[in-house]
């Protein structure tokens, strides 16, 4: 009963600290989910930690451009071509003057910059005639300048051929000044009234992401929003230079009239697929011919007219480096056509994936015990949302990749983090109870495996083997010695005692007064056979050691004229069943063993004595040992021990494999005589008292003081006169300890 309310007390504590586990690991997923949906997604969060948000949103935005650049590259439109207002034309004075003269918009070109803007009317009338579908200015028109008159009046003829730009800027809110955004748009002296709705206007901003470089597009706009700031009921809603070009083809896809921002892939090679060719040449009539085939190769083309020269440092950061801007609207537009853009997640979603993510590490860990594993799983995690975040791009959609990924992190190294200080603290506490206990190297086995040694705290049954060894009439030295002398004495013979058995893989269990209790099998485990031999080499050689330590003592005594003190050890050992737990009070637990082969192998040291001899092994020990070649052991009695109805077979081991004998130890003669005891003893147990008799007298002739040769020569001789019943089973019945 008290076992098993141990064992129940033993299970609550495990449910207890599993409890505890998972109420950490759900801790943990809360926090991090909170916190990362702070800093990534919520204004007011953002703002307490402004270097963190920073950091994590740019992070992501990275994140992002490596997962797209795994996606096949868009591929040019061989329907767009870049007009550059590059050096060349901007410095086409220097060149052939006749030529000039003949060309009125190379006269005009030679006059520097800025051009007027009849060179802009001349320009689109040339492209128009020559059949490109549509012509793009991408520069700010916004106030009336010289030439304004010609390039009306080609607005006017092609109103829904030419798209013209406008810029739509954010209010400046580090100087203080708030409000909406400033729209400005082509002056009036170049917008007819007449045809007004006709006219293709879009503004050419680009907004950039937090780390400055440009991403995304937004397709329609207000002030308001682009000030960040609640959209007006009545607002007017203004369209991209991309929005406007597509609306002026006449095949602008629906995505086109959609409010928000959408990532923009990059076409291959961009700064090569979308290079600028020089304005100029295609007024010079040598290149006109040569390079554009007197202007059909302009047929059916989208051509867009803007700044290339430095000297406009219209450059803007991008995922693949520095471009110029109308190549980032030709790439916006080329994308937008092959409907190649990502739709963004909104807010709410980002949050709830990031909170899954967090959930499913809790699980990872919660479940898988073994930190190592619990790390493949989260990887395993981590490559499936990747996955999915990669799927979800070829369906046109981006999400946050930072945050899940962090959440995972961040839930998942709490659980693994406890995990391994949990085993961290049981290797400790291990180490604590066993490093004086057990050998290194068997201590070094049980850290690596520590849920053998642990498994057994609740108690477990096995088969182990038990040494008891005590010395001989300690008590009555100790009454007499001087008390630092004798427990100087006591500490050496310890020291070497728990050094053999240590040597043997043994346990130490406990020290009970001059006492040692050792055990072999429990922590770890190992096979009967094995057990029962490194407990039997063990008690040899701590005999061996009794006895040059004896020796030592003596030369002592003899130098320094003191008492000689000789001291005499009694081993006992029994391979049996036994209890194995963490047994003692709620204040102090041992590991130890408990059970009745304990208590035999305890009989057997007492047993020692009147026999005579320094150790004693039941015949489960001995049976196993004759099993092994090199073991000579020698039958003592068969006895019944106090407390036990079962009679035991004692053994004397004499020799060991791989054990040297002794030249001086008075085990040699008795193992050559090992068989002859063997007969003898097979003899007596055979109720054949007569020739029994006949053995243990020669051998007590051999060994005049071989107390055990005496007893059975005398007690052969009484069961010849006395014969035992016929229920005989060979035992005899000891009347003490």
């Amino acid at each position: 009963m008290a076992l098993i309310k141990r064992l129940a007390r033993i299970s609550l504590m495990i449910e207890i600290k599993s409890k505890r586990r998972w109420a950490i690991l759900l801790g943990s997923w809360i926090l991090v989910s909170l916190f990362l949906s702070g800093v990534l997604f919520l204004p007011g969060f953002q703002s307490r930690f402004p270097y963190l948000s920073n950091l994590l949103v740019s992070t992501d935005l990275q994140l992002q451009d490596r997962l797209i650049s795994s996606l096949e590259p868009l591929s040019a439109d061989e329907d767009i071509i870049f007009l550059a207002i590059d050096e060349s034309s901007m410095s086409v004075a220097g060149d052939d003057p006749e030529i000039i003269a003949e060309s009125r918009a190379l006269t005009l070109l030679a006059e520097g910059w800025p051009f007027s803007r009849e060179v802009w009317a001349l320009t689109i009338d040339r492209l128009l005639q020559a059949g490109a579908k549509v012509v793009i200015i991408d520069l700010m028109l916004d106030s009336a300048k010289e030439g304004d008159g010609p390039l009306r009046e080609m607005v006017i003829r092609y109103p829904e051929q030419i798209v013209l730009a406008s810029s739509l800027v954010p209010p400046a809110n580090s100087q203080g000044i708030s409000g909406l955004a400033t729209y400005t748009e082509p002056a009036e002296s170049i917008l007819p009234d007449s045809h007004l709705e006709q006219v293709a206007v879009g503004f050419v901003n680009f907004w950039p992401d937090l780390d400055g470089k440009v991403r995304r597009i937004r397709f329609q706009e207000t002030r308001e929003a682009v000030a960040n700031s609640p959209d007006h009921p009545q607002s007017p809603v203004f369209p991209s230079l991309t929005t406007a070009t597509l609306e002026a083809l006449g095949d602008a896809p629906a995505i086109t009239r959609e409010r928000g921002s959408f990532a923009v892939p990059m076409v291959r090679n961009l700064p090569v697929a979308y290079a600028p060719k020089p304005l100029y040449e295609i007024f010079w009539p040598s290149l006109w011919e040569r390079n554009y085939q007197e202007g059909e190769i302009f047929r059916d083309k989208i051509v867009m007219i803007g700044p290339s020269a430095a000297v406009f440092q219209d450059l803007h950061p991008t995922s693949i480096g520095t471009v110029l801007g109308p190549q980032l609207h030709l790439n916006a537009i080329t994308a937008t056509r092959q409907e190649a853009l990502f739709r963004a997640l909104d807010r709410r979603t980002d949050i709830a994936i990031l909170a899954l993510l967090g959930l499913l590490a809790l699980l990872v860990v919660g479940l898988i015990r073994r930190p190592l594993i619990a790390i493949g799983g989260l990887v395993l995690l981590l490559v499936a949302f990747l996955g999915s975040a990669r799927l979800g791009l070829e369906a046109g959609t981006t999400a946050g990749l930072i945050g899940p990924m962090l959440a995972m992190l961040g839930v998942g190294t709490t659980g693994i983090l406890y995990d391994y200080s949990r085993v961290f603290r049981e290797r400790l506490l291990l180490r604590r109870a066993l490093e004086k206990r057990v050998s290194g190297d068997v201590l070094k086995e049980i850290l690596e495996n520590p849920g053998s040694y642990l498994n057994q705290l609740g108690g477990v049954r096995k088969t182990v083997t038990i040494l008891f060894s005590d010395l001989r009439g300690f008590t009555k030295m100790s009454e007499s010695a001087v008390p630092e002398e004798m427990v100087a004495r006591l500490n050496a013979y310890f020291d070497l005692m728990v050094g053999r058995i240590q040597d043997e893989r043994g346990m130490v269990d406990k020290f009970i007064g001059d006492a040692i209790m050792a055990v072999w099998g429990s922590v770890p485990s190992q096979p009967e056979g094995d057990t029962s031999a490194q407990a039997t080499r063990a008690a040899l050689l701590m005999c061996r050691e009794l006895e040059r330590l004896n020796r030592r003592w003596m030369e002592l005594a003899e130098n320094e004229d003191a008492p000689a003190v000789q001291w005499a050890m009694g081993i006992g050992l029994h391979c049996g069943d036994a209890i194995t737990g963490n047994i003692g009070s709620e204040k102090r637990l041992e590991l130890t063993v408990i059970g009745d082969a304990v208590n035999l192998a305890s009989r057997l040291e007492g047993v020692t004595k009147p026999y005579g001899v320094p150790i004693i092994v039941s015949e489960a020990v001995a049976d196993h040992l004759l099993s092994q070649p090199g073991w000579i052991l020698r039958p003592l009695d068969r006895v019944r021990v106090v407390g036990r109805r079962q009679p035991v077979s004692l053994f004397q081991p004499l020799a060991a494999p791989d054990l040297a004998a002794d030249p001086e130890s008075p085990l040699k003669a008795l193992q050559e005589s090992a068989p002859d005891f063997s007969a003898a003893f097979e003899t007596y147990l055979q109720a054949d008292f007569a020739n029994a008799t006949k053995c243990y007298q020669a051998l007590a002739e051999q060994f005049p003081e071989d107390i055990p040769t005496r007893k059975l020569l005398e007690r052969s001789r009484q069961f010849q006169k006395e014969p035992p019943g016929d229920d005989w089973d060979g035992g005899i019945t000891l009347d003490s300890k």
